[in-house]
């Protein structure tokens, strides 16, 4: 149950693919759930939330992967899912200090496309500042 990292790990390609692929296939969850959370809920930190429910997640899965025949557990997988969770609230951060200087632009499809990551409702402002300031 949970292998430790230094028994998992072996000097191959496909020990760094499974590490790529783990924390890629976590980014979207921490993406989205920042943004639901920081945008859409107003939740005070936001990031911390969405990175310890991708560790829970995480932790989860690999315990009952434990019991599977076919499948290996262990923690540098809840490490790497963490990571990507981490990630992809990091990206949703930086879009939204992007996208609230694009929010002002004279084009209409950058302006609506800038307003997804940003607090702007309508034309009006919801809050005083973007997701940023939920950080």
């Amino acid at each position: 149950l949970l292998k430790r990292p230094w028994n998992e790990y072996y000097p191959a390609w496909g020990y760094w693919n499974n590490v790529l692929i783990n924390v890629a296939g976590f980014v979207p969850l921490g993406f989205f759930l920042y943004g639901y959370l920081a945008l859409t809920l107003r939740v005070q930190r936001a990031a911390l939330i969405a990175t310890l429910i991708g560790m829970i997640l995480s932790l989860t899965m690999e315990t009952l992967q434990a019991f599977l025949p076919t499948r290996d557990s262990g923690i540098t997988d809840v490490i790497t899912n963490t990571m990507g969770t981490a990630l992809g609230f990091a990206s949703c951060h930086i879009t939204s200090i992007l996208s609230d200087g694009l929010a002002e632009s004279r084009y209409a499809t950058v302006r609506y496309l800038a307003g997804l990551f940003t607090a702007r409702v309508q034309g009006q402002d919801a809050a005083p500042e973007s997701v940023c300031s939920e950080v």
